[in-house]
């Protein structure tokens, strides 16, 4: 593919860039379209974004304009057509298209043969938030979804092209082995209730004593709403010597040395990055069966408990506390093994050049 314009519009710059949006940059690299592609996100500013972009990892260097749009919705509408108008881009790639407001984009003549709307949220498939993308999904060129489960519903919803993204990857030069200690971690960026942070609180109380005996440790990592109200639950439980909240750290600086990682959000794991940055690093991952989560899994390095479930999430933990270095060794390389045939980056590239390609077309 040769050197085309996009534009990627994403909603919320300050607070809903995740996994899937960092995952998105990354593969416009890779792809090499960013020496003309220009990154504009609704809220918050510029610096901010390059800041919060460059901690998890994520080069923006390389984008010929990053700018976010301040001001409410209808504002950061205008200036997002005025880009448009001035720019003439091949391609409208309108991420989490679902959160108002730059799915609305579609509405309009001049954006409908060019525009790519990626669906990235499970609500979406579901009453309101579908009822709201419907008419946006009929006017746009390509449809890009996220969970494999919503295809048959959007493929029902509209008569534009539905395609659903491979799903998870990571870097897997940057996140591999090291060795090991006796760490079990939580790891997010954000410590807000759909994360579950509590749950991870409650199973390690149930499993303290033998973390104590056998030399073990938690690590709850991340920023957010819930930080004091957690700090709060480690003294009320008396966990002050087992659990330390060191604050955001980046995943790559922490989860090497990690054994085992808890992935047990609301709604599904599906597809976690922090999943996968996991095995990268050759770690057994406890993740909650919820959603599409199970596609993710492989009894080599993954176990499924029920959610919401601390028990069980206590009782996994105390029987993985009881392998020995000879099991965890064989954990390490059966992990990495999966990350290097599931979670490589070359997947999704080759995806997203086709569906630029396709959608760059009916321009």
């Amino acid at each position: 593919m040769g050197v085309m314009k996009i534009i990627l519009l994403v909603p919320g710059a300050r607070s809903r860039f995740g996994g899937a949006q960092r995952r998105l940059i990354r593969v416009l690299n890779k792809i090499g379209a960013t020496d003309d592609a220009i990154l504009l996100a609704g809220g918050g500013n510029a610096e901010e974004l390059r800041g919060s972009l460059a901690m998890a990892g994520c080069d923006v260097s390389h984008f010929r304009r990053v700018k976010c749009l301040e001001g409410p919705a209808l504002l950061q509408l205008a200036g997002a057509l005025a880009l448009v108008a001035e720019e003439r881009p091949d391609v409208i790639h309108i991420y989490d298209a679902g959160r108002f407001p730059f799915g609305l984009l579609t509405l309009l003549k001049p954006m409908r043969r060019r525009s790519l709307l990626s669906i990235v949220d499970m609500r979406y498939g579901l009453g309101i938030g579908g009822r709201f993308l419907a008419p946006c999904c009929r006017l746009a060129t390509h449809i890009d979804l996220l969970y494999p489960g919503q295809l048959a519903f959007y493929e029902s919803l509209s008569p534009t092209p539905v395609t659903v993204t491979p799903g998870t990857f990571t870097d897997l030069e940057l996140f591999k082995p090291a060795p090991k200690r006796n760490l079990v971690a939580f790891v997010a960026a954000r410590l807000v209730e759909q994360k579950n942070p509590r749950l991870f609180l409650e199973a390690i109380s149930l499993c303290a004593d033998e973390m104590r005996a056998r030399g073990w440790q938690a690590l709850l990592c991340g920023k957010g709403e819930q930080e004091a109200a957690l700090r709060a639950q480690i003294a009320i439980l008396n966990l002050d010597d087992v659990v330390s909240m060191p604050g955001y750290v980046a995943t790559h600086e922490v989860m090497p040395a990690v054994r085992v990682m808890c992935s047990v959000q609301r709604g599904g794991n599906y597809p976690s990055q922090a999943v996968a940055e996991a095995a990268a690093c050759g770690c057994y991952v406890l993740a909650t069966d919820e959603g599409e989560t199970y596609r993710m899994f492989d009894p080599s390095y993954m176990e499924l408990v029920p959610p919401d479930n601390p028990a069980a999430l206590a009782a996994a933990l105390t029987r993985l506390m009881h392998l020995s270095e000879e099991e965890w060794a064989r954990i390490a390389v059966a992990a990495r093994a999966w990350a290097e045939k599931n979670f490589d980056m070359e997947a999704s590239v080759a995806y997203f050049k086709d569906v630029y390609r396709k959608t760059a077309a009916h321009a």
